[in-house]
């Protein structure tokens, strides 16, 4: 189920919540004369430009690690990802969904032995799985190209979700 940002407004406002999401680009580190220490080294550019959200303990969510918000609880790839499990959190909440659970493994090949070496099993980290209407949803947050309007996938991630869908045939795997 996808809400429209209408349809996200209300829910809010009929259940009296209030959601900010707060932060921005992140500022560039100090370049001064002379060599950067290793922390001051300005970060690299995510791939497909999302940047990481922190949500701390108080509530609080930014683009940015700050240790003066106190403990970290939850890191989202993408404020994209963010803004989806707040959704999921209020169709939750609404009775629309339930069993709602966060970065879940899926075991797509189990753990083997080959020639003597054991090889490690090739696991999936579903951003959400829950339950809507008795079935279980597995679902994976992805950039949007409003030009081919598709989503914006990698050939590994295609191979692993078709693989997943062979291996849970009785799931239903949405990308969103």
């Amino acid at each position: 189920m996808r809400l429209t940002e209408e349809e996200f407004a209300s829910l809010c406002a009929s259940r009296n919540l209030h959601v900010v999401v707060q932060g921005g680009k992140p500022s560039k580190l100090p370049t001064g004369p002379g060599p950067m220490m290793a922390e001051e080294k300005e970060k690299k550019s995510p791939k497909y430009r999302n940047q990481k959200v922190y949500l701390y303990k108080s509530g609080v969510a930014v683009n940015e690690k700050d240790d003066r918000l106190g403990q970290i609880i939850a890191v989202f790839d993408s404020e994209r990802e963010y803004k989806r499990c707040l959704e999921l959190q209020m169709l939750e909440r609404a009775g629309l969904i339930h069993e709602l659970k966060r970065q879940v493994p899926l075991v797509i090949q189990e753990e083997f032995e080959y020639r003597g070496s054991q090889v490690n099993p090739i696991v999936y980290l579903a951003d959400f799985c829950y339950m809507e209407n008795g079935e279980s949803v597995v679902e994976d947050v992805k950039g949007f190209d409003q030009k081919t309007g598709k989503h914006i996938t990698t050939e590994g991630f295609n191979l692993k979700w078709k693989l997943l869908k062979a291996r849970y045939p009785d799931r239903l795997f949405r990308i969103y």
